[in-house]
């Protein structure tokens, strides 16, 4: 059987302030709720059609992004979906796919964040045959590059 992709890409903005918060081991890990507006045709008019994507972000960049993203702030995120289960209070059956974060780079030119890095939690990933388009992860800010 064939191995299949999960690869995500997604550039939005943030839809609320983040907040940083620590697994029981210690490790920082933020959530963040990325908004992607597209302009669809309706009939005989044009609307916004807003998706809301939830994106979790843990290490190093998790730290990086609650210091630098704000509500507002564009940002451009690589990741890979996953379904997470559990049973709420209630003892129903709950899930909820997301978006976990391996490369988040900050679009915004604003003299307070950093405009040519990309935070990455594995570092060692970056190298050249890790990554299917050529190049390496860290494009100048240019994820398409």
């Amino acid at each position: 059987m064939a191995k299949g992709i999960n690869r995500v890409h997604l550039i939005g903005n943030v839809g609320q302030d983040i907040e940083l918060r620590r697994t029981n081991n210690g490790m920082s890990v933020c959530n963040i709720r990325l908004a992607m507006t597209e302009r669809v045709k309706s009939g005989d008019q044009w609307v916004d059609q807003t998706e809301w994507i939830d994106v979790v972000v843990f290490g190093h960049s998790a730290e990086s992004c609650s210091k630098f993203l704000k509500k507002g702030s564009t940002c451009f995120v690589e990741g890979r979906l996953q379904t997470r289960s559990w049973e709420d209070q209630q003892g129903n059956k709950r899930s909820k796919t997301e978006v976990v974060a391996k490369n988040v780079q900050f679009l915004d030119k604003r003299e307070s964040a950093p405009q040519q890095d990309a935070y990455n939690n594995n570092y060692e990933s970056q190298q050249i045959s890790d990554n299917p388009y050529g190049g390496s992860y860290n494009t100048g800010g240019n994820p398409y590059a």
